[in-house]
């Protein structure tokens, strides 16, 4: 079609009605080089780009600049020191200064859009446009990364992509129809490999801009082998800091076998096995701890059928990481959900939460992780959590988005390794004296099926 366009404008008569031509099809009078190539179409290759289009385009480049402009210096300083405290996740950047950030790539961007609603939403005024506006940014952005993409979901998208309206927004309109006849942004991202175009920028800023292929083939090299070494040393490190820790927390012993799986679950990072009465005096004054052998013991007589329960004295073998297989809900893959629950990971306290498979399903922050037995009897063992439940809390944000879900902590209960389906990421709620967290239902794609979209889906049916 374009070719035709292009010989119809050479054989205009007038300047003028070549320009008309022009204007009406969105041309310049260039031979595009794709044409030559046979059974190819450029017009219907071309894809929005969620990269830069969006995440380093309407998101990074325009809508977090322009919402930083309208901080003060001392909300800037509140919401760096906010978003320090994100409990690690895997998959999400941790950002120690993301207001001073002033050169990010667009998966910086994308992990600053899961994120930040609740970090912000204190800091601006009641019932903030804001906060609506990011919040409906960071849907679209999810749904369009769903792998695979339904119907419903980008009719839905088209939905929301009229109340996200603003200048320079016609390439955006045009998504929904890149995805009924390509499928997922998944399928056509310019995302893999994108942080090597930054390194080939900087070694050719390294060169004197003669000769530059030479250079930068050295300067590669180079920092190759710096790489290397200090890969090297940073492993070498690594060990002896693990080393260390463990003759600290095993008083010299050595640690047990490394992992033990079962079904859906494995625990990993043991400490030395212990009596459960010394287990629990290290957590004297410690919440959820109290009489801890006593409910223990109550909890396993109450669930475990009796040739497999246990009787005193148990012994105990504490870890500090959970591995959670499941099914995740978007493509129907096995995923893997790699939980914490350490005093001291990175130097920071890490407890992770968990979803539970309870009638309705709740939520739990993991306390504690281990396995217990009797003296002589490993064969027959039971692998059991610590976990202080989240409930549904009344408290509500200064601006209320569409899908937010707050949490609150409450009282503490055992549970058997097997209700346990996947990890959830909760974010500190700052508004509120008590100990609230927001649900984050951005982490993935799973969670946000799970947690927002099934359900915004089923309203917008009725």
């Amino acid at each position: 079609m374009m070719i035709s366009v292009y010989n119809q404008t050479l054989k205009a008569s007038t300047s003028s009605a070549r320009q008309a031509i022009l204007k009406n099809n969105g041309l310049h009078l260039v031979e595009n080089a794709f044409w030559e190539i046979a059974n190819f179409d450029p017009y219907l290759a071309y894809s929005y780009g969620m990269l830069h289009a969006f995440d380093s385009g309407k998101w990074g480049k325009h809508q977090w600049p322009l919402f930083q402009d309208h901080l003060t210096e001392l909300q800037k300083a509140q919401l760096t020191r906010n978003v320090r405290q994100v409990p690690r996740w895997r998959g999400l950047q941790n950002f120690q200064m993301v207001t001073a950030v002033e050169f990010a790539d667009g998966n910086d961007y994308r992990n600053i859009l899961k994120v930040i609603l609740p970090f912000i939403v204190d800091l601006l005024p009641r019932n903030s446009v804001v906060v609506q506006a990011i919040r409906l940014c960071g849907i679209i952005r999810t749904i369009t990364a769903m792998n695979p993409v339904t119907k419903e979901q980008i009719r839905l998208s088209v939905d929301l992509g009229k109340k996200y309206d603003y200048s320079k927004h016609h390439n955006l309109v045009h998504l929904p129809e890149d995805l009924r006849a390509k499928g997922s942004t998944i399928n056509y991202t310019t995302r893999p490999g994108e942080g090597f175009q930054q390194e080939v920028q900087q070694a050719y800023n390294q060169t004197n801009f003669k000769n530059t292929e030479t250079q930068m083939t050295q300067i590669d090299e180079n920092q190759e082998a710096i790489a290397r070494i200090r890969t090297a040393v940073n492993t070498h490190d690594q060990l002896m800091a693990a080393n260390l820790q463990e003759q600290d927390m095993t008083n010299g012993d050595g640690c047990p076998t490394p992992v033990v799986s079962k079904n859906h679950w494995a625990l990993g990072s043991p400490l030395h096995s212990i009596s459960a009465k010394k287990y629990a005096l290290q957590y004297v004054g410690t919440l959820g701890f109290r009489n801890f052998e006593k409910k223990l013991l109550s909890f396993l007589s109450e669930h475990i059928d009796a040739p497999e329960n246990l009787l005193e004295p148990l012994h105990i073998t504490p870890y500090q990481c959970l591995y959670l297989h499941y099914c995740s809900m978007e493509d129907w893959q096995e995923k893997r959900d790699i939980l914490c629950c350490n005093p001291k990971f990175h130097g920071n306290p890490q407890y992770d939460c968990v979803l539970i498979n309870t009638n309705p399903i709740t939520f739990g922050r993991i306390i504690a992780l281990f396995s217990c037995h009797e003296p002589g009897k490993s064969d027959i063992q039971q692998d059991i959590a610590l976990n202080q439940n989240l409930q549904p809390s009344s408290w509500k944000p200064k601006t209320k988005w569409e899908g937010y879900k707050v949490f609150k902590e409450k009282d503490f209960d055992f549970f058997l390794m097997k209700y346990f389906i996947r990890g959830c990421h909760f974010i500190p709620a700052f508004g509120t004296s008590n100990k609230c967290y927001y649900l984050n239902d951005m982490a993935d794609g799973d969670t946000f099926l799970c947690f927002f979209l099934q359900e915004r889906l089923s309203q917008s049916q009725l």
